[in-house]
């Protein structure tokens, strides 16, 4: 820790434990990246430069014939290979490379390179997060929003006055008001973070915030190397498995993420004690009430100990909410119910599976059955 008159400023260490994603929004298509089974590896490609280099080598119509009419049927590295690319022009074009060992499934007769016909991979990438010059990384925001649902959660549990806001409001039918209930979860936040009085005659403003005492700086940058492709699995909770069509760019297990954490003490806060208690807190919560309700496969790995932040895309519905925290689990339940089947009429939440949602989101890594964004994190 460093201190600079009421600044405070800590390391926070992050390792991740199961991959990690955080999404910039863009997708990259099945025509954006060659796969090579030989390596598993996929080369994601500079569309500025290839667009030139096919207007270089009069390609622009055979390349139209790929996109419009479904020629090569094994995707971009039979386009490049048919056409006589040669692996230096190839190197030129890639941005970067991910493994995707085990997400593509090949006949094993299709094992050779660029020159093969490898099975056509169909399924667009969600790319993780990066840098103007290309390299990923983890933004403060991400991290700061993670952390302000893990001290919510513990703000209100210390807070004996919230019984008006947590109160479940319901349908004359009997079912929950979703968005009534919204609303008091909404007051139930401002009520425990804005507590400064800055602006007192606009209390909700966020400059009222205790969150204003804390700020967390982008991670230092990622290699490339440290990312690999995943397709999402979902676990339903009578330990079935589904493998979904849905490929993430996520940060490989192992990888250690660095960022800094400002304290502000002039404001009277969070403390760096009140973070490492609310992460341990949360995640203990998660372990001994939430996850038991699935039935967990042998050889599912999930981290050991407390200090381990829900974090990302793919986390699932407990990282992003306080609802199974808060009111007595049969309510949540309910709750949780009634608002994924108003969002999503066609889903199936039934009130009667023992958990809703009924899905777990997880990967495969290494031949193992993992959770989402799950990381150990250390502040000092």
């Amino acid at each position: 820790m460093m201190k600079a008159g009421h600044l405070e400023t800590y390391d926070i260490i992050l390792t991740v434990r199961t991959p990690l994603h955080i999404g910039s929004g863009h997708v990259i298509n099945k025509q954006e990246y060659a796969y090579d089974p030989r390596s598993k590896t996929v080369r994601i490609i500079d569309m500025d430069r290839f667009l030139q280099m096919l207007a270089e080598k009069r390609l622009a119509s055979e390349y139209e014939n790929f996109i419009i009419r479904g020629a090569y049927k094994g995707g971009l590295s039979e386009f490049l290979a048919a056409n006589s690319f040669t692996p230096s022009e190839i190197d030129g074009l890639t941005l970067y490379t991910c493994s995707v060992k085990g997400v593509f499934e090949e006949p094993a007769a299709q094992s050779g390179g660029y020159g093969r016909k490898p099975k056509e991979p169909k399924n667009e990438i969600a790319q993780f997060i990066r840098l103007k010059d290309g390299r990923p990384y983890l933004p403060g925001s991400s991290l700061k929003g993670a952390l302000r649902t893990c001290l919510f959660t513990t703000l209100c549990r210390d807070d004996t006055d919230l019984g008006d806001f947590l109160k479940i409001s319901y349908k004359p039918n009997g079912k929950i008001d979703v968005f009534r209930t919204t609303v008091g979860d909404k007051q139930a936040g401002e009520a425990v973070f804005n507590t400064l009085k800055i602006n007192p005659k606009r209390p909700r403003d966020a400059v009222n915030s205790i969150m204003k005492s804390i700020s967390i700086s982008d991670s230092e940058p990622l290699s490339s190397d440290s990312m690999i492709i995943c397709k999402k699995t979902d676990l339903l909770y009578n330990g079935s498995i589904n493998k979904i069509n849905v490929l993430r760019e996520c940060v490989r297990p192992g990888t250690t993420i660095k960022c800094k954490l400002t304290i502000d003490r002039s404001i009277d806060g969070v403390t760096v004690d009140d973070v490492r208690n609310a992460v341990r807190s949360f995640f203990d919560f998660y372990r001994k009430t939430y996850l038991p309700k699935f039935r967990i496969p042998t050889g599912f790995a999930l981290p050991e100990g407390t200090d381990n932040l829900l974090l990302g895309g793919g986390a699932g519905f407990f990282s992003k909410t306080v609802i199974y925290n808060l009111y007595r689990y049969e309510d949540a339940k309910l709750y949780a119910a009634e608002w994924f089947e108003s969002t999503f009429p066609k889903g199936k939440h039934e009130y009667e599976y023992p958990i809703v949602p009924h899905t777990l989101n997880c990967t495969q890594y290494q031949n193992h059955l993992m959770h989402f964004g799950i990381c150990g994190i250390e502040v000092k």
